[in-house]
């Protein structure tokens, strides 16, 4: 056993009279029907219905070697042990004749009573037996600090030599189990308590557990896996333990305001983890998060060894745009906006991306071994907590990966949208989990991959170097120089970009957003501003631009001249991006159509032509052939086919009816109540896409197709 679970001269004597106290509750009760006895039956009566208490006290004084005690203990320890050992013969043989001599001689009798009340008297006289012992004494070694004030629930409970708890002659904790703090919730107002406990080492931790956990064992149970050293026997009792330690503390507890998220909190942001006024709420496994929100170093030497190193030579605008990305988070609740977005950096291994990641995060925290940042290796479930505590600062997330496709793309829903899953509880519904922030994410392929949701994509930044080329124009030089200073500065941006956007307010923010929107707005043409899926992303830029021009302004304080360079490399990253995904309507419309037509050149063989052929075994026919000529074939197509292809490409059914009536390719019937023509398909009739496509000849279709594919 470690010193820090050793008791001290004074905590012994605590914790010794607290032992015999709690053992002795109904004494007075004994002592006086030992006294009023009037025959044998009686006296052996008292006696069996208290060999329970007897033993408890000859029991712990045995334990406890207690030897200081007066003439009045040790007399009754004599008398006690006389009991103990004669009634182990359940007839009281033995101890006849000695309760016929005590019950003749009223002397005798009366001493034995006076006994019981001269040291309940004893005992009254040092401390109150209503109210438990005070709880820091029995632990002078605690390496946390305990409440001076702060007592056991009642007499029923100690604590032991080793500092586990008791209630009476039951073990409830193995060591320290201590509330130690009341935490009021800026958020709702609901309690959350700070359990101090020792761990099977001797080693003192602290978790936080919300108030209602205390009476539901399913979610107090989990606490034990941290170190509580509670049984899955006494799990009962110690939840009974704490809930009464709460009540009869009261006061006692000293109460602090807190928080279950960082970021927006009413009119503040709320950020500095170190704050002793401020408790941050969290569950155990998001303390690692927790704690890896602090800072090193200044904020000039995270500019000067980690901001001006990425950056080289304010060149690389992809850092840049991550950075402003992250620091954009702390704009999205002024600015009314419903959630935030993924800047996805993806390209191949050793490309920079994990390094370029990592000192955006460091403007945070500490960047270093799943410090601020995770792993996309983790369950929706955990993320879903992540980003709940995160709140409306930038969420960073390492090494997204083909075989983990599926999870992800449920998990970059849920995040893109702000909100995670409804749950229901036994009393109701479960408080449902949200955050307003952005996300800097890599991988080795594009997000976008992923996005089988409507309109999903556009939520999606990716940017990738070119062809053979890293994030970083010096490739592992740089990556070096910032891996080895991300561990030596960082933290220092975050707190003091934060009180800049408060000062701002929302009205100015909102001034700036707009301003931010007309610059870029002015650098598209006609056809670009036309388009709603453009002005979705230069809502992005502009929130970012907004956030880089504070940050030039306040942390880097540059001249205006000074400016030009980092404004020159965001619209260049800006420009390329909207070069890359602004697509003409006449673009669009062919990429549609293109995707019915490919469909059917790739799949001839399960489209019945008359006279020729065998039905698929799966999915039987999908279409039919209905005429071919030397420009053109006509075919009919299942609409669960077409609907199926055009889910998969990214397109919306009305999107390829209006591309392919334009075409021509769409031949639509003349009954306006039916607008699909029927067709045959052995002897069944099917109403289906009547298509004609045109021009190419079939062989070249199909193996332009099949180069596609290769």
């Amino acid at each position: 056993m470690s010193n820090d679970t050793t008791v001290s001269a004074n905590g012994q004597s605590q914790h010794q009279l607290s032992g015999i106290r709690r053992c002795v509750t109904g004494g007075d009760e004994i002592a006086e029907a030992i006294q009023a006895v009037a025959s044998l039956d009686e006296l052996k009566s008292i006696i069996k219905n208290n060999v329970t208490l007897i033993n408890k006290i000859r029991s712990f004084c045995r334990r406890e070697n207690i030897t200081s005690m007066n003439a009045i203990l040790r007399d009754i320890g004599r008398m006690w042990k006389q009991f103990v050992d004669l009634t182990d013969d359940p007839e009281f043989h033995r101890f006849q004749d000695f309760m016929l001599d005590l019950l003749s001689n009223n002397e005798e009798r009366n001493y034995l009573g006076i006994l019981f009340v001269e040291y309940l008297g004893y005992v009254k006289a040092e401390k109150n037996l209503e109210r438990g012992e005070p709880v820091k004494p029995f632990y002078p070694n605690a390496t946390i600090d305990i409440p001076d004030d702060l007592t056991l629930p009642s007499i029923l409970y100690s604590i032991d030599n080793r500092g586990g708890v008791w209630r009476q002659n039951s073990l409830i904790c193995s060591g320290a189990l201590i509330i130690t703090k009341r935490i009021i919730s800026l958020d709702d107002e609901r309690y959350t308590y700070e359990l101090a406990f020792q761990t099977e080492i001797g080693k003192w931790a602290t978790a936080k557990i919300p108030s209602d956990y205390l009476s539901d064992s399913k979610k107090f149970t989990p606490y034990i896996g941290y170190g509580i050293q509670v049984g899955t026997n006494t799990i009962k009792a110690a939840m009974e333990y704490l809930s009464a330690f709460t009540h009869s503390n009261g006061d006692n507890i000293p109460t602090v305001q807190g928080t279950s998220h960082l970021g927006w909190n009413k009119d503040k942001i709320l950020i500095d983890t170190q704050n002793p006024n401020l408790e941050i709420i969290v569950e155990p496994h998001l303390n690692p998060t927790l704690k890896a929100i602090i800072s090193k170093g200044t904020l000039d030497e995270w500019v000067e060894n980690v901001f001006n190193i990425a950056m080289e030579d304010r060149t690389n605008g992809k850092f840049l745009l991550g950075l402003c990305s992250t620091l954009g988070s702390l704009f999205l609740e002024p600015l009314g906006r419903p959630n935030g977005w993924f800047l996805h950096l993806h390209g191949a291994s050793r490309s920079g991306k994990s390094t370029t990641m990592k000192a955006i995060a460091s403007a945070i925290g500490y960047p270093i071994n799943q410090g601020v940042w995770r792993s996309w290796d983790n369950t929706k479930v955990y993320l879903e907590r992540y980003c709940a505590f995160m709140g409306s600062i930038g969420v960073f997330l390492d090494e997204a990966k083909a075989e983990m496709k599926n999870i992800i793309q449920e998990t970059v829903y849920m995040i893109a949208n702000g909100m995670g899953r409804g749950r229901g509880t036994v009393g109701g519904v479960a408080q449902t989990l949200t955050w307003k922030l952005n996300v800097v994410s890599t991988g080795e392929f594009d997000l976008k991959e992923t996005a089988n949701q409507e309109g999903f994509e556009n939520r999606i930044i990716s940017l990738t170097p070119k062809p053979g080329c890293s994030f970083f124009k010096n490739g592992n030089c740089t990556a070096t120089i910032l891996e080895d200073n991300m561990g030596k500065y960082y933290g220092t941006l975050i707190k003091a970009y934060a009180p800049l956007v408060e000062d701002l307010g929302q009205d100015e923010i909102v001034i700036r957003f707009k301003e931010a929107k007309n610059l870029l707005l002015a650098r598209l043409d006609d056809e670009h501003k036309q388009s709603g899926r453009v002005h979705t992303f230069l809502d992005y830029f502009s929130i970012m631009l907004v956030a880089l021009d504070l940050f030039m302004a306040k942390i880097l304080i540059l001249e205006p001249e000074q400016t030009h360079d980092y404004f020159e490399v965001f619209l260049i990253e800006f420009d390329e991006f909207l070069g890359g995904i602004v697509e003409t309507r006449e673009d669009r419309s062919e990429k549609v159509v293109n995707a019915i037509r490919s469909l059917f050149f790739c799949n001839r063989s399960k489209f019945k032509a008359d006279g020729k052929g065998f039905e698929p075994s799966v999915g039987g026919w999908w279409g039919k052939i209905i005429s071919i000529d030397q420009n053109s074939v006509t075919v009919g197509i299942r609409p669960e086919i077409v609907v199926d292809q055009l889910k998969r490409s990214g397109y919306s059914v009305s999107e390829f009816e209006r591309a392919a009536i334009a075409s021509g390719e769409f031949i639509r019937c003349g009954d306006k109540k039916h607008m699909l023509p029927e067709f045959n398909i052995n002897g069944g009739k099917i109403r289906g896409y009547k298509l004609k496509f045109e021009a190419k000849a079939e062989e070249e279709e199909v193996t332009d197709q099949k180069d596609k594919k290769k």
